[in-house]
């Protein structure tokens, strides 16, 4: 059996001069903060992946920089095998027109701040902030 493909977005803006971390805090999950993420479907390749969820969860589109940062296979809850692929994107302040972020469930964290992941997905960021 192959691994599931899953991709993970570090988004940063920096603010002053400081990098913030773009989380999601999804409706229909509260058990903690994500970043955007998507299970890849058939031969999906990870980088055009990645874009489009970034764009699709957060509806960013402009970004000055993109990395990719680590992969590892890590053992789901549900039993299941993912081969998780961590990227980096750097996008210049952003704010959507009209739209609250917070409403979008949408905040910007700064590395001053504790930040409680859902487990798996602040795995590697220590090598981004």
């Amino acid at each position: 059996m192959y691994p599931v493909k899953k991709v993970y977005a570090y988004i940063l803006r920096y603010v002053e001069g400081e990098p913030q971390l773009l989380m999601l805090r999804p409706l229909d999950n509260p058990k903690g903060l994500q970043i955007p993420e998507q299970i890849l479907k058939n031969q999906e390749d990870t980088y055009s992946t990645v874009i489009e969820v970034v764009k699709t969860k957060t509806g960013i589109d402009d970004f000055e920089m993109m990395s990719f940062v680590t992969d590892d296979v890590q053992k789901g809850d549900n039993g299941e095998i993912y081969h998780r692929f961590f990227y980096k994107i750097i996008t210049p302040s952003w704010e959507e027109e009209g739209i609250e972020e917070e409403e979008r469930g949408i905040y910007w964290v700064s590395r001053k701040e504790a930040i409680s992941f859902q487990e798996g997905y602040g795995d590697y960021i220590f090598r981004i902030l």
